[in-house]
């Protein structure tokens, strides 16, 4: 039912070990209303508890366009004081427990509950399906035997690992795109996988491009409903992939991203194809080891649960701050450990501007604890299939990662 989750052309060169398990990114991340935020804004206020911050100000400083005395502007005025109210409870009890994150008052802070799932991802409940899932049983054992032996010496995994950096930043080598702002469309997966293969392109050629993430929401076809029904309803990163092989990618000022309104216009009839992927890698799932390997290498696509990123402004997320529904795509960057609190974490880059959390990107904790996904099809599923799935680190993020490998540029 699935398009094929591992094809490694003979040029690919794979060092870790590898499943076949296809995941799903991102469900019907909706159309929120952009006409009540301003797409320009690069504000995100931490607001102490006591602070008076008030809705006229919000109106000003985010660019609302709300009539005063309107029953809109009472509406949103309303949501508003409440988001408020729970960004400083939390930002006070946060502070008595020594730890690090933080919420703030942003674009999104007078959203309906509605227009915040449409941002995430919000499908009726359905089965999930995998049909290589057996395979899962032969990786475990797998993976089981190569962490030990009868000397008790260490694994080549467990070696490779004592010997990571303490800290890895894939912007600060020059291999990212600035943050992108995928809008009111349930585009995630495109900004994911076009922007691990951006890096992937940058670490083959040295050169750093913008490619297009309009074509796949205009021309990639989801037929099995993996994540979504395809475009701005959601689809996969190994469905791009794969169209990625079939055809190639193009340069966004080539292709440029219109969808963030929500519309999804029609494929143009024969993009710009400026290069294409040798294969790409599905990582296998819950495994933190081959995380922090993987990420050595290049970043990272992954999806996890961003229920209650909106309001998200800095600092470290640890496992209990967050769900474990997988509804949003994102990217792997990096890792680290915070300063203030000694938390290991994870960089990842978000894809809702660079005015959104610390200039468009979020830490998260490092973390083997697992919860149960009872909603898989919400971001992460195919139709048909099983009913939960446990996912592991935190906001579930261990359990569905890809990367694109033997990026490329066709020859003139």
């Amino acid at each position: 039912m699935y398009a094929s989750g591992l094809r490694i052309a003979a040029v690919a060169k794979v060092v870790i070990v590898l499943t076949n398990l296809a995941f799903a990114l991102s469900g019907r991340e909706g159309k929120a209303h952009l006409r009540h935020s301003s797409p320009a804004s690069r504000l995100s206020l931490d607001l102490e508890p006591h602070h008076r911050y008030t809705f006229e100000e919000f109106v000003r400083d985010f660019g609302k366009e709300y009539v005063p005395g309107s029953t809109e502007y009472q509406r949103r005025e309303t949501i508003f004081a409440d988001r408020l109210r729970v960004v400083q409870e939390h930002n006070a009890a946060n502070s008595r427990r020594g730890t690090t994150f933080r919420k703030g008052v942003n674009q999104y802070s007078d959203w309906t509950d509605a227009e915040l799932r449409g941002l995430l991802g919000f499908k009726p409940s359905a089965q999930w399906h995998v049909k290589r899932q057996p395979r899962l049983e032969v990786l475990s054992a797998a993976m089981e035997s190569s962490h030990s032996n009868s000397s008790g010496a260490f694994s080549r995994q467990e070696r490779l690992l004592t010997n990571l950096p303490s800290h890895v930043d894939w912007r600060e080598k020059g291999a990212v795109t600035k943050p992108k702002n995928q809008g009111a469309c349930g585009s995630c997966w495109t900004f994911s996988g076009v922007e691990a293969i951006e890096s992937a392109l940058w670490l083959s050629t040295g050169k750093l491009f913008t490619l297009s993430e309009q074509e796949f929401v205009s021309c990639t076809s989801n037929p099995e409903h993996c994540g979504g029904t395809g475009g701005c309803f959601g689809a996969t990163q190994d469905i791009l992939y794969e169209y990625v092989l079939a055809h190639g990618f193009t340069l966004e000022r080539d292709y440029p991203y219109v969808s963030g309104n929500g519309s999804e216009p029609m494929c143009l009839n024969q993009p710009l194809h400026v290069g294409s992927i040798a294969g790409y890698v599905d990582l296998p799932p819950n495994d933190l080891a081959a995380h922090l390997l993987a990420v050595n290498s290049q970043p990272l696509a992954i999806s996890l649960d961003a229920s209650d990123f909106h309001n998200y402004h800095s600092g470290v997320l640890t496992f209990q701050d967050c769900g474990a529904d997988l509804n949003h795509a994102v990217v792997l960057v990096g890792y680290g450990t915070d300063e203030e609190t000694g938390i290991d974490f994870f960089l990842v880059r978000n894809s809702w501007g660079e005015e959104w959390g610390e200039s468009g990107y979020i830490r998260l904790a490092r973390s083997q604890e697992c919860a149960v996904d009872t909603t898989p099809l919400d971001g992460t599923g195919c139709e048909g299939g099983v009913d939960e799935l446990t996912v592991c680190g935190t906001c579930g993020m261990l359990f569905s990662s890809s990367y694109p490998v033997g990026a490329f540029l066709f020859q003139d």
